[in-house]
């Protein structure tokens, strides 16, 4: 096993370092506090292709006694009984007994752990050009997530345009051309494949271009397969599908399921600031081993639509118990 020390002047940038050496699935063995910043040590079996996890051989007890806090903990979170027992596992399997004494360290390891889970392989930034299509549900938010996307460009100093890929729903765009005429920016519809590579060359190299789509409910095949057609060719990371993390695993879980043939690159989270729990989204990300990249928090534009970095996403996932009081 290859362990390794890390350093720099935030956890986001040290775990960002992490996730660079070690690979996607490195396990945080402890962080602390410098005086120049932070200290994660991180271990791998080897570099690029490691387990997160070391879990019990199958039909053994997930963890001792010692952890089993943990355990309860999580599930009171809305956690599934897998994620939770994994989470404890990795605790119990990496931590030392000095470590698993203190309950306020342990926590910070299952949410740094969670955070690394969650992130991007690599921190990208918003204020780059290029492409952002928001698919998901009917009523899940995609219409104002692209407006608080788009506000937060312009106040950046970026050139932006909205398309709204909803030509069948009658009003389907007027929501998000309202915006645009708000903003002063450019608004196009797009109906084909075609219309989107154009509405790109348009917008240049240095242009951010932003989709709306159509809400697509269970069993609207056809819509789904209209929206492959639309974007055949484009980056799965260019594809953000929003999910509602008020709502329970299973209709999380068939969410992802549904939108499974888009490859969305990334989840974004709405109505965040609505969620009493926050470990049902947590556990179909984790299950469906996609990336959180937004949380929507609010109707407010931009501020209540918040980047996923890894400070955030540690924070969210799993709350300390005096953070959980501020809330």
């Amino acid at each position: 096993m290859l362990v390794k020390r890390f350093r720099a002047r935030s956890c986001s940038l040290a775990l960002v370092q992490v996730k660079q050496t070690l690979g996607e699935d490195a396990a945080i063995l402890e962080t602390r506090r410098t005086s120049d910043g932070v200290e994660v040590l991180a271990a791998a079996e080897r570099p690029g292709a490691v387990k997160v996890l070391r879990t019990p051989a199958s039909g053994a007890a997930p963890a001792s006694g010692r952890v089993e806090w943990l355990v309860e903990s999580l599930r009171s979170e809305g956690y599934s009984d897998f994620l939770a027992e994994r989470i404890a596992a990795a605790a119990h399997a990496n931590l030392d007994e000095q470590v698993l004494e203190d309950r306020h360290r342990v926590l910070g390891y299952a949410r740094d752990l969670l955070a690394l889970w969650l992130s991007r392989p690599q921190e990208t930034t918003e204020a780059g050009p290029g492409l952002r299509i928001f698919v998901g549900p009917p009523g899940v938010g995609k219409t104002s997530t692209c407006a608080k996307l788009a506000a937060r460009h312009l106040v950046d100093g970026q050139r932006v345009m909205l398309v709204s890929a909803d030509d069948r729903r009658l009003g389907g765009a007027e929501q998000l051309e309202g915006y645009a005429r708000v903003y002063g920016i450019p608004f196009r519809v797009a109906r084909n494949a075609d219309d989107l590579r154009d509405f790109r060359r348009q917008a240049g190299p240095d242009g951010v271009v932003i989709v709306d789509t159509p809400g697509v409910g269970r069993g609207d095949d056809g819509l789904l397969r209209h929206l492959v057609d639309l974007f055949a060719g484009v980056a799965r990371e260019e594809i953000e599908v929003l999910l509602a993390a008020d709502h329970d695993l299973w209709s999380l879980a068939d969410t992802l399921r549904r939108f499974r043939p888009l490859a969305p690159g990334a989840v974004g989270a709405t109505r965040t600031d609505q969620a009493v729990r926050r470990g049902p989204l947590v556990s179909a990300l984790a299950r469906a081993r996609i990336p959180l990249a937004h949380l929507g928090c609010g109707p407010r534009i931009p501020d209540d639509l918040e980047h996923a970095d890894l400070r955030r996403l540690a924070a969210w996932a799993l709350p300390m118990p005096e953070e959980r009081q501020e809330a």
